[in-house]
């Protein structure tokens, strides 16, 4: 089991390291500024990726209301 868990956490580190566009900025504010500039630019995606599954749950959430089926009147 502990196996298993090791795998899972060492592949999500992996995957969520990947190069991007705030990987690159934490970087460049890390090392210009130190910890509290690539803190602030992690805290930022992370709201903004919040903001954004909100919004896409919403969204759905809307979609899948409108989308029940009308009940009939069998007799």
């Amino acid at each position: 089991m502990f196996t298993l868990f090791a795998a899972a956490f060492v592949l999500g580190l992996v995957f969520n390291a990947a190069p991007g566009a705030v990987f690159a900025e934490t970087v460049r504010q890390g090392v210009r500024g130190g910890f509290r500039p690539a803190f602030a630019v992690q805290v930022g995606s992370l709201v903004g990726d919040g903001v954004w599954a909100v919004l896409g749950l919403v969204g759905v959430g809307v979609l899948l209301r409108r989308a029940e089926p009308a009940e009939k009147d069998w007799m």
